[in-house]
């Protein structure tokens, strides 16, 4: 029988994680790593996450981002909780990406994803 990790493994487990995940500066080693570590519908739900949230910090309204993505209502409520009253992480992780695009514009992005200093 699988017995319990405590509270202090995990978060070692999980600053493990983080570590490894800060050393990745290439999109193509990022990717390969995700499709590695993650099953295919894992990889989904985050990127859904990351365009639910992309789409409520735009101002669109819980009913309109659920129609477009096609998705629960509740799932675009627990985004909106993560908005309200998460650690800040995604709309800063993604406001840094709006002001990539506005300074470098749309053109420059794909050679920007190819560097190693993304972010």
């Amino acid at each position: 029988m699988k017995g319990k990790k405590n509270k202090t493994v995990q978060e070692k487990y999980r600053e493990t994680l983080f570590t490894v995940l800060t050393m990745i500066t290439r999109k193509q080693d990022m990717k390969n790593f995700c499709l590695d570590l993650f099953t295919p519908q894992e990889i989904d739900t985050f990127a859904e996450r990351i365009q639910l949230v992309k789409q409520l910090l735009k101002g669109k309204t819980q009913r309109e981002v659920a129609h477009s993505l096609h998705i629960s209502i509740s799932k675009v409520e627990r985004g909106m909780r993560m908005i309200k009253y998460g650690t800040g992480g995604f709309k800063k992780v993604l406001m840094k990406f709006v002001t990539l695009f506005i300074l470098i514009g749309w053109w420059g992005l794909p050679a920007l994803f190819q560097s190693r200093y993304l972010w």
